[in-house]
């Protein structure tokens, strides 16, 4: 078992504690590569997934988790991902990204620990600007189960939080909820702008279908007008 299966299996079964979950592909193949995509879903996270992607040629493996908030909560969306080439692993990037929304207590969990984190941290893309402030992208070196702890940790605090939201009467009102889709959207949008993810899929299912999973799976949009 490699380090990112385990990672994708310790997820797995966390996210399956507090949330309902869907899996997309029953034989988890595709062209020889090892693909699991489950979906999840609460009162407080309309659409939640999780990916691991192993090519066929051990080249390529990763891990993707995103959760998108519950367009009447005042809530981030939880981003992370591992990505290993040729057996090395080189980034693991998180955040809790406002789309406009956040939570002061998470996002003061997030500073602290990019700046435990800091001197691992690695130069963004030019596409990389909608990220929260403190949003973390590392190259762990010889440092990876230090810096996955506390990225799995932020998904506990922000799984936490998601929790007491599913019993508040809180909401946000209507005007607040189409920003918040927008914003969500816009934040689909900018993951879109990351080409390496559509060669690399393309590499193994073809343009078409690569292009098919990154839009309606990977990063999907939703109606930006409430009707």
């Amino acid at each position: 078992m490699t380090p990112l299966y385990k990672l994708y299996s310790d997820l797995n079964a966390t996210l399956n504690i507090s949330l309902q979950e869907v899996e997309l592909n029953k034989n988890n193949s595709l062209n020889n590569c090892l693909w699991h995509n489950k979906i999840f879903f609460s009162p407080s996270i309309r659409y939640g997934h999780l990916e691991y992607f192993k090519g066929s040629n051990e080249k390529i493996e990763v891990v993707h988790c995103v959760l998108y908030p519950s367009f009447y909560k005042s809530l981030p969306i939880f981003g992370f991902d591992v990505i290993s080439l040729n057996n090395n692993i080189t980034g693991i990037f998180c955040d809790y990204t406002p789309c406009p929304f956040h939570n002061e207590n998470l996002l003061e969990e997030l500073r602290k620990t990019k700046s435990d984190l800091i001197t691992y941290q690695r130069n963004l893309p030019a596409w990389a600007t909608f990220f929260s402030p403190d949003f973390i992208a590392v190259d762990p070196k010889n440092e990876y189960e230090k810096i996955e702890s506390a990225c799995k940790d932020l998904l506990y605090k922000y799984l936490y939080i998601c929790e007491l939201s599913d019993f508040s009467d809180t909401f946000l009102l209507a005007g607040d909820v189409e920003s918040h889709i927008e914003g969500q959207n816009n934040y689909s949008l900018n993951q879109r702008k990351n080409t390496k993810t559509q060669k690399a899929l393309t590499n193994y299912i073809g343009e078409k279908e690569a292009n098919s999973f990154i839009e309606n799976v990977l990063f999907p949009t939703f109606r930006n007008k409430i009707s």
